[in-house]
């Protein structure tokens, strides 16, 4: 999945879900406002993030592969760049 397929408005659950998580993401490691972030995913309400966010939760206390999965994206994110 690419940033150019979670940023538009696709409905197709293979780029929601990941979107979803990048939301979450977003949320856990930024300070970005609930309007700020969707902005960022392309000028959603903040209603759609609040929504996305319930959802990706939901999701995750039922998933526990998927939760594991999301807390390593995490992790990873919050690793400074080595280069």
């Amino acid at each position: 999945v690419t940033e150019t397929d979670i940023r538009p408005g696709s409905q197709l659950r293979c780029n929601v879900r990941p979107r979803g998580w990048a939301i979450d993401c977003y949320r856990e490691i930024t300070d970005l406002s609930i309007p700020d972030m969707g902005r960022c995913f392309g000028g959603r309400d903040h209603s759609t993030v609040l929504h996305s966010l319930k959802v990706t939760t939901k999701i995750l206390q039922q998933d526990h592969g998927m939760k594991a999965d999301l807390r390593a994206i995490r992790s990873r994110l919050q690793q400074p760049n080595i280069c």
